[in-house]
């Protein structure tokens, strides 16, 4: 029961980080949630070399590159753990 049951929530989080339904919401809502990250992180890159906002805001740039690298960490090593549960035929000789 215990190996089905983790076996299903690999097979979830694997649906919801590729989003293969367009009808999934979680899927999307994730997908939406990257993308706003890596737009915010391009901006805070671009806004930190100013050196008078990189004065006034470093502390918060500081720890906004602290939650981004934590949550892109997140991401990669679950698409590592779930990447077997691809049905891809391409994936597969």
């Amino acid at each position: 029961m215990k190996g089905k049951m983790a076996k299903t929530l690999k097979k979830r989080i694997f649906d919801v980080i590729e989003s293969p339904d367009p009808e999934d919401w979680k899927g999307k809502c994730f997908d939406e949630f990257m993308i706003v990250l890596i737009v915010i992180n391009v901006i805070a890159v671009v806004l930190e070399t100013v050196e008078s906002l990189a004065v006034a805001y470093g502390t918060i740039f500081q720890y906004f590159e602290y939650f981004s690298v934590t949550v892109f960490s997140i991401e990669y090593a679950l698409r590592i753990w779930t990447a077997d549960e691809n049905d891809d035929q391409r994936f597969h000789p």
